[in-house]
């Protein structure tokens, strides 16, 4: 198994072996960590971008350990034009190190998923799209119902529902295969709100 002490072995043994003051190796590959699902529980595997570079130049070494990890975010432009509220979007969050410390990827892979809206999950299973699609359900419904019956519902001035209706979105849009669900972005948005 690589490591990084490993690595710097593996860096000094290249330059002696090509009689040289200079060198670089440098290693892309796929890492796949082990997660549950958040309500079923069930594991899968989920797979992270690492590239592992070292240079050597007159015995000097520096190592790079860069990860991509795979995330939803904040939609910046519907935020920035959304006065109620903003979707998810899927993105990518790179993370390069320089370090002469052992570290492990999950390392980086936690400390970027923590900056994230929220980490993705290799699989969900039938309990956790059910879930998700009986409120995806229920809010269609709820929408329908105060469209025909014509409903006058009180203003949301919180503070904090501009961020539950961001994360609806997202969760909805994402469970309906859409890139945020409008319909929660027009409900407040409706003049009666």
């Amino acid at each position: 198994m690589l490591t990084l002490a490993g690595f710097d072995q593996l860096l000094a043994d290249m330059v002696a072996l090509l009689d040289a003051r200079a060198g670089t190796i440098e290693f892309r590959f796929p890492f796949f960590v082990r997660k549950a699902a958040p309500v079923s529980g069930v594991n899968s595997l989920m797979d992270y971008q690492v590239a592992l570079s070292g240079a050597i130049r007159d015995g000097k070494v520096s190592t790079i350990l860069k990860i991509v990890a795979p995330v939803t975010s904040l939609c910046p432009c519907s935020k920035t034009i959304s006065e109620y509220g903003a979707h998810n979007q899927r993105s990518h969050v790179t993370v390069s190190v320089e370090t002469k410390a052992a570290i492990e990827p999950e390392e980086i892979i936690a400390i970027a998923e923590a900056q994230a809206s929220s980490e993705l999950y290799g699989l969900l299973k039938r309990v956790d799209e059910t879930i998700v699609l009986t409120i995806l359900g229920v809010v269609i419904v709820s929408y329908a119902v105060y469209g025909l019956l014509k409903l006058k519902l009180p203003r949301l001035d919180a503070a904090f529902w501009p961020y539950l209706v961001g994360f609806l979105s997202g969760v909805l849009g994402g469970a309906s295969g859409r890139k945020g669900c409008q319909m929660v972005d027009r409900w407040l948005d409706h003049p009666n709100l």
